[in-house]
C-alpha cells in the first residue's frame, strides 16, 4: 500500500471513531463493497469521506493531523485561547489560556493506536457497524 493510500485509509479510520451516531444504511453498503477489494478502491473511500456530511470534517481534520510535521515530532501549541467569554467589568484583556495537555495525549495515544492497527481496516469498514468496531478497536 502506498503512502497516500495508508494517509487515506487512517483519517477515514479516524473519522469513523469520532462518530456520534451510527452510518446510514446506505454508507453501510457501501462501505461494504468498498471493504471487498479495499486496496483498490482507496480513492472510493476517499470521496465516500468527503462526500458525507457527517465525516468530512473529521476526515479532513485528520489528514492534516497524520500529515501535519509538528504532529510527528510533537511540537505545536500546548495551551489554546479560553472560551471567548466577555468581561465587560474590566477594560484590560484578559490573559487566559486552557491547558490542552491532556487532550493532545489522548489525540497521540489514538494516533498510534490507528497507526499500530490500520491494516485491520477491511474488518473495522465491513461491520455491520463500522462506526461501533472502530471505537472498540482504537479505544
Amino acid at each position: 500500500m502506498k503512502d497516500t493510500e495508508a494517509l487515506i485509509l487512517k483519517a477515514f479510520l479516524a473519522a469513523l471513531y469520532q462518530q456520534r451516531s451510527p452510518l446510514s444504511d446506505n454508507i453501510k453498503e457501501q462501505l461494504s463493497k468498498i471493504a471487498q477489494s479495499l486496496e483498490s478502491q482507496i480513492l472510493d473511500l476517499h470521496y465516500l469521506a468527503i462526500n458525507t456530511t457527517t465525516l468530512a470534517t473529521p476526515y479532513k481534520n485528520a489528514r492534516l493531523l497524520f500529515t501535519s510535521t509538528a504532529a510527528e515530532r510533537g511540537m505545536g501549541k500546548k495551551f489554546l485561547p479560553a472560551d471567548d467569554t466577555d468581561d465587560y467589568d474590566s477594560q484590560e484583556t484578559p490573559n487566559i489560556t486552557r491547558d490542552v495537555g491532556n487532550d493532545i495525549e489522548e489525540m497521540e495515544r489514538f494516533m498510534a493506536a490507528i497507526d499500530d492497527k490500520y491494516e485491520q481496516a477491511s474488518e473495522i469498514i465491513s461491520a455491520s457497524d463500522p462506526v461501533q468496531a472502530a471505537q472498540q478497536k482504537f479505544k
